[in-house]
């Protein structure tokens, strides 16, 4: 599992429907309960995305439970961690520490978030946030496959732009440090 088909995976689940039908498809269904269509859903929507890649360890329809998996497996970073494409957000919105949303950064600008969220106001959205923001608890980052760009197989320059447009860089200030990293492996290795 990479973290551009966990944020093109996020990107394309539409609808509430979506969600709660393909959650009761993962198996084993976490601690077997049914999601209704009237539960809420956003630990479900992050549950859906990572299930198509096989990822249901961190499976859960309740943030708090999502939280507990999250620190028993060591994928639980507090406000510090600098998160990635892909990576998850824990929202506390009453500041009671337990957590009460979650979503996945699909974009990142220097320290600008776009996350997106199953049931934002009752639907699928993005929100843009800082990754300072005093509403996010945790983050939580599962175990992803190396970066394509560790690789260095790009063959053309036509291959490098296609791997810019599927996200593999990521974006913002993150896209361009790893721009620049690879192609200056790239100049090194000619010179060594």
């Amino acid at each position: 599992m990479k973290r551009n088909e966990i944020v093109k995976t996020a990107k394309q689940i539409k609808t509430h429907e979506e969600v709660v039908s393909s959650y009761n498809k993962i198996k084993p269904l976490p601690v077997g309960y049914l999601l209704k269509s009237s539960d809420d859903w956003c630990a479900a929507f992050v549950s859906v995305v990572f299930s198509y890649y096989g990822y249901t360890k961190i499976a859960e329809c309740s943030v708090p439970r999502m939280i507990g998996l999250a620190s028993d497996y060591g994928l639980l970073h507090d406000k510090t961690y600098k998160p990635g494409l892909g990576d998850i957000v824990v929202y506390d919105w009453d500041s009671v520490k337990d957590g009460d949303h979650v979503g996945i950064v699909i974009g990142i600008d220097g320290d600008t978030l776009t996350v997106r969220e199953g049931n934002k106001g009752g639907a699928m959205g993005d929100r843009t946030v800082s990754r300072k923001n005093a509403a996010i608890l945790y983050y939580i980052t599962p175990k992803f496959e190396k970066e394509s760009e560790t690789a260095g197989d790009y063959k053309t320059v036509d291959d490098v732009v296609d791997a810019i447009i599927r996200g593999d860089f990521g974006n913002g200030d993150n896209r361009k440090e790893k721009l620049y990293n690879y192609f200056q492996k790239k100049v090194n290795e000619r010179f060594s």
